[in-house]
């Protein structure tokens, strides 16, 4: 079978999955996806393998074929599913890393924003590294937004649950300075 025809691969798929034989539609799937040399036809056909994996309750085998679409480069799809599956899972330090790749692949403030806190959240919280979260907070005010009132917040705190009053009332006054405006 010629894994670059696309409609004679879609038939077989869909026989497979019409006899509800799911694992021999992953394994056709992801096979046919080795033999690809067209990258986003590959991408595509490990994304489809993953969420058949997914569905039939293969965490396992889903979280390796999003890693191989990994392979082909950052995905952010494949980012996205694979923090959830690590959040589910409580693995952190993989959660932190994924968390990572997402804020340096995002481009909208607002989403590098979101990635960016919630990783700093998980070294404070998750990690208990209070002193790496101070810095991943002190990071988003350098680069991605430098009147952010949360990473204020979370520094004072965060400083201040480390018997550093003196970091906790630095970020406050910059806190008290936005909030009273120029």
């Amino acid at each position: 079978l010629d894994p670059n025809n696309d409609g004679l691969a879609k038939r077989v798929e869909e026989m497979y999955h019409q006899q509800g034989r799911h694992q021999d539609q992953v394994l056709f799937l992801l096979r046919r996806a080795e033999q690809l040399d067209d990258q986003p036809l590959r991408v595509g056909v490990r994304h489809r393998a993953a969420a058949i994996q997914r569905s039939i309750g293969d965490e396992d085998g889903a979280r390796d074929s999003l890693q191989q679409v990994l392979e082909d480069g950052d995905d952010l799809h494949a980012l996205q599913v694979l923090l959830e599956m690590a959040e589910r899972r409580q693995d952190f330090e993989e959660a932190i890393s994924l968390l990572q790749r997402l804020v340096a692949l995002c481009e909208g403030k607002d989403e590098k924003l979101a990635y960016a806190v919630r990783e700093a959240q998980l070294v404070a919280d998750a990690m208990g590294q209070l002193d790496v979260a101070v810095v991943k907070y002190r990071a988003i005010l350098d680069t991605i937004d430098k009147d952010n009132q949360y990473a204020l917040h979370a520094i004072a705190d965060l400083e201040m649950r480390q018997d550093n009053p003196t970091g906790a009332v630095e970020a406050m006054e910059r806190l008290l300075a936005l909030m009273e405006g120029p």
